[in-house]
Formats: structure tokens, sequence, C-alpha cells
């Protein structure tokens, strides 16, 4: 992919679709390889051509900017991926529906950014949105709303609604447990997630029952040196504490 870039660099005009899929793929393969430095600068280079070829609010364009915005959070750089996930929410906004799906993408990804910054009221207000319009819209057991009840419990939880999300962790555990092998990775950190929750609560044999059961699953799926692995008994010991 270096070499299609080079290649397609010498031979075509900046702006070429050709030479902005190279920089695009190659930046999809860097991040996968965790060169996350090299990908932010393929993509910020992609964003640039593409703001001086395509109408702000052209799908290409906001994907792309989406895209960079993702790769800032994974920098630490949460100001500025709330900043383009903000941009690009207003923009699309603006031309579709307040519970077109599409939209919650964008909401769960700015209430990421904002919980991490510290603005945990805003992020709750935009997950409790995505949440409610995905419960909406989409089937019990799907990912994504799966996903929506997961990311505003974690919200709950560091403001201290350890009720509400307690309630949201049950329900991802019981979609979970009916829809995903035993030992998937998922279903272990639903376990995990709740365990904890259950431990604030003072519930020390719920959490100690959940956890037990995370580490069994993992230490017979990880290495003995897996980060996964090591969480699941930290927890454990802190339970027992």
């Amino acid at each position: 992919e270096e070499r299609v870039l080079e290649v397609r660099s010498n031979n075509l005009p900046d702006e070429h679709r050709d030479l902005q899929a190279a920089r695009t793929n190659l930046a999809i393969t860097k991040k996968l390889l965790g060169d996350l430095k090299g990908a932010l600068g393929l993509e910020e280079k992609v964003v640039e051509v593409l703001s001086r070829t395509l109408p702000s609010d052209h799908p290409a364009r906001l994907k792309a900017l989406s895209s960079l915005a993702n790769t800032k959070s994974r920098l630490g750089d949460f100001r500025g991926a709330a900043a383009v996930h903000e941009h690009v929410l207003e923009t699309l906004s603006a031309k579709l529906a307040d519970d077109h799906l599409d939209l919650q993408g964008v909401r769960e990804n700015l209430a990421v950014a904002k919980r991490s910054l510290g603005d945990l009221k805003g992020a709750e207000a935009l997950q409790r949105r995505v949440l409610e319009v995905r419960t909406q819209f989409l089937p019990d057991d799907h990912l994504d709303l799966q996903r929506a009840r997961e990311n505003l419990a974690i919200t709950q939880r560091r403001r201290g609604d350890l009720k509400g999300a307690l309630a949201l962790q049950e329900r991802v555990l019981d979609v979970r447990s009916r829809t995903l092998p035993d030992d998937h990775p998922d279903l272990q950190q639903a376990r995990v997630n709740l365990g904890n929750t259950k431990r604030d609560l003072g519930d020390l044999k719920g959490a100690l029952a959940l956890h037990e059961k995370a580490l069994t699953v993992r230490s017979s799926t990880l290495s003995e040196d897996h980060r996964d692995l090591q969480v699941a008994r930290g927890n454990l010991a802190a339970t027992l504490r």
C-alpha cells in the first residue's frame, strides 16, 4: 500500500480519487498495525483535500472527518475529536431526521469524547438519546443497541448512578448470555462490568460469582500474561478484600 501511494502520488493530481483511496487504505492498515500517528497524518491529508473539493455535507467528506476524529480519540486528543464529531453531528442534523440511525453513531462517538473530557452530563444526554432511538428501531439483541446500553451504563456508573447502571448491565448480560458462546470476550466483559457495579453496591456475593466466572473462562482461553486475564484476577481480588 505504501508503494501504491508512492506511485499514485507521483502520477496523479493531489485531489484524484484513486490517490485519496490509497491514502485512506494505508491509513486503515496503519491503524490496524498500531501506527496511529502515521494514520493521523494520512487522514488529515484526505480531509484537507476533500474540504477543498467536496461540499461540506458530502457523505465522503463526513465519513473522512469521523474517521479522523476516532483516530484523534485513540491518540488521546479528546478535545480535538469532540470538535470534529460536533461538526459532523451539526452537519448531519441539518439533513437527517433526529431519529435517523446514522445520527446515533455520531452522537455515540461524541459522547465518548465528552466523557473522556469529564463532561459526564453532556455525555449522558447524548447516550440517552442514542439508546432511545435504537430501542425504538433495532431488535433487542442488536450489537448497536447493546453498545448503547453498555456506554450509558459506564457513564451512569461514573456519575454515581449505580442502580441505573446496574439495570442496563443486567440487560446487556441477559442478552449476551442468550446470543453469544460462553467464552466470547463480549460476554466476559458484560460479567466484569456488572460484577464491578454489584461490588460497589455492596452485593459482594453477586459480584464474586460474576468475577469468578469471568476468571474461569479467561483462564481457559487466554495466555497467562494476557491483560484481560490480569484484570480478571484483579477484579476478583478486589471483591475478596
